[in-house]
Order: C-alpha cells, then structure tokens, then sequence
C-alpha cells in the first residue's frame, strides 16, 4: 500500500501532461496528411482538396472522404459547394465521378484579331 501511494506522488498531476494547441504549420501539417482524430471545418477541408487537385489532377469522393476522414456525403457537400463556386468542376459519370479544377478542364481559348 505504501509503495502504491509513494508511486502516486511522484507522477505529475494530469494537467500538467494537456499539450497545448499546436501551432498554425503544425495544424496545416495535420489537415494537409489528414491524420485520423483530426476534425477540419469546411473551409480548410476544401483547401485541402484545392491544394491536393493541383498537385493531383483530380479526386474521387471516396478518396476525399478517406482521406479527411469524413462520409462520402459529407466529401459530395463540400466538393459540389467547389463546383457552384466555380473552383472546380465534376467529370466523368455519377459512379465514376472525379472532381478536376475548373481550369483543368476547359482552358481558355484566346482568340487573336484578324
């Protein structure tokens, strides 16, 4: 008994193990590898999904949703909210759907005067 109680002095009071928040390069490491635990908001899950198109090319929903650890649903809120804001748009059929950038996908035509 004795020995269980000089074993409980010696550790530090719970509060002194709480980490504090990490720092801001630190969170965007976390939304950038999307670790499990981790809960994004909206915008910096879409971020996350503008930044991994442009490196990329394009993104499933499935892929999205297990990357960021969220439901399929959740991954289609957030990319069709992409696609009304003109960010990026969607290709191919509903079951095969992958999400490009807007500018991946239809170029600008530059037409030169006569």
């Amino acid at each position: 008994m004795e020995q269980a109680l000089g074993t409980l002095h010696s550790t530090p009071p719970h509060d002194a193990a709480v980490q504090s928040r990490p720092s801001l390069p630190a969170r965007q490491e976390i939304a950038a590898g999307a670790t499990a635990g981790s809960r994004l908001s909206r915008t910096e899950r879409q971020a996350w999904a503008v930044e991994r198109l442009r490196t990329d090319g394009s993104l499933s929903p499935r892929a999205y949703a297990q990357a960021l650890s969220v439901s399929v649903d959740t991954a289609l809120r957030d990319l069709q909210e992409l696609v009304d804001r003109g960010r990026i748009e969607a290709a191919g059929t509903t079951r095969d759907r992958r999400y490009v950038l807007a500018d991946a996908v239809a170029p600008a035509i530059h037409h030169t005067a006569p």
